[in-house]
């Protein structure tokens, strides 16, 4: 899987870091093993259920941080075109703070050309811009949010991962289930 650099953070956010992937307890792979090698195979079957449940568990807990950063970014984004797009007749372009830190973390993925830092700075300063400024905008933050989330941090394709996830965990459990089941019947 691709790595992607956490974005810059803008006026208003918080330095943010990628979630971690997962570290097996050492402890608990030294159990296994160990049971393994006195051939208890019921404490084996219940490590290694221990053992997938938290790999499934922490991928879990990662695809949901990811979702909450890069889905505040991916729709401040989504409002910010939005708003662009619908540039009423008297200049003004109302936006969040939300929009604002997405310009300023867009402004560190991607390059702005001077034109672009002027209507962003309009835009966050609360001026008016003209209809041209603001396709020229939507242009920019339409190639930016590109930039700043990966495709494989979009809502859509961590809402997939997500719901893979689950499905695993909850086969995971009826495996767990269904292994203690076999020795309660010995």
């Amino acid at each position: 899987m691709v790595q992607a650099i956490p974005p810059a953070t803008g006026a208003g956010t918080t330095a943010w870091k990628e979630p971690e992937r997962y570290s097996p307890d050492q402890s608990k792979m030294d159990a296994l093993w160990e049971a393994a090698g006195n051939h208890d195979w019921m404490q084996v079957s219940l490590l290694m259920g221990d053992l997938e449940l938290g790999v499934v568990g922490h991928e879990m807990k990662r695809i949901a941080e990811l979702g909450e950063h890069y889905g505040r970014l991916e729709k401040a984004a989504d409002s910010l075109m939005s708003v662009l797009n619908a540039h009423t007749k008297d200049g003004t372009v109302k936006v969040s703070q939300g929009m604002k830190d997405f310009l300023d973390v867009g402004a560190g993925k991607n390059p702005q050309s001077e034109s672009v830092t002027e209507i962003s700075n309009k835009i966050k300063n609360g001026e008016s811009i003209n209809q041209e400024q603001a396709q020229e905008m939507y242009a920019w933050v339409a190639d930016a949010k590109l930039k700043v989330v990966p495709p494989e941090y979009s809502s859509e394709t961590l809402a997939a991962q997500a719901k893979s996830a689950r499905e695993r965990y909850d086969q995971n459990v009826a495996a767990s289930k269904s292994r203690i089941g076999i020795w309660a019947l010995n």
